[in-house]
């Protein structure tokens, strides 16, 4: 069951570089291989663990600004929406009832210290994916990552997520190389 997380996922990548990210349930299963759940960021590769510290230190803030430098590392802008705005800053505050962002930020701050995982190894297309959940099966939780759930989007979410089986929250990818590919909301 993993197996037909992680091919929606990856075809989910593919397709969100050209603005378009369907549903994991819509794919067909190709690797049965399942990724292994990740927590430990020392064992990221270094360019990957900048970024991820980066985000995090820019989200912490408090300011979402802080977190336009870390964008613009990038040669192209992280995907934050299938409509790809031009301003991903202007966007989350748009979203964010408080008009600063401030929900983002910490949404971004509790998907960047969650477990992850690492697909595709090797390859051009390798990503780092936080969290795990936008992955792994959410009938296949063990207990404790069932309570991680409920940690990370409330319990009433949990609930919907879990009946219906499909994680839809924040998600965030990185590449081997530190360039941060997507911080997306699949709500």
């Amino acid at each position: 069951m993993r197996s037909l997380a992680v091919v929606a996922l990856v075809t989910s990548l593919a397709l969100s570089v050209f603005g378009s990210v369907p549903h994991a349930k819509d794919q067909s299963p190709k690797d049965e291989d399942a990724p292994e759940i990740l927590y430990d960021v020392e064992e990221l590769p270094a360019p990957v663990r900048r970024t991820r510290d980066a985000i995090l230190k820019a989200a912490r803030s408090g300011d979402i600004e802080n977190l336009r430098m870390v964008l613009e590392r990038n040669e192209l802008m992280p995907l934050v929406a299938k409509t790809r705005p031009k301003d991903p800053v202007a966007f989350w505050k748009a979203q964010s009832p408080d008009g600063q962002g401030l929900p983002v930020m910490a949404d971004m701050v509790e998907v960047m210290e969650s477990g992850y995982v690492r697909l595709k190894s090797g390859t051009a297309d390798e990503r780092y994916i936080w969290p795990f959940f936008a992955v792994v099966p959410l009938d296949e939780l063990s207990p404790a990552e069932t309570v991680q759930l409920y940690q990370m989007v409330g319990a009433e979410k949990a609930k919907a997520m879990l009946d219906d089986k499909t994680y839809r929250s924040y998600r965030s990818g990185i590449g081997p190389d530190g360039t941060w590919h997507y911080f997306t909301a699949d709500e």
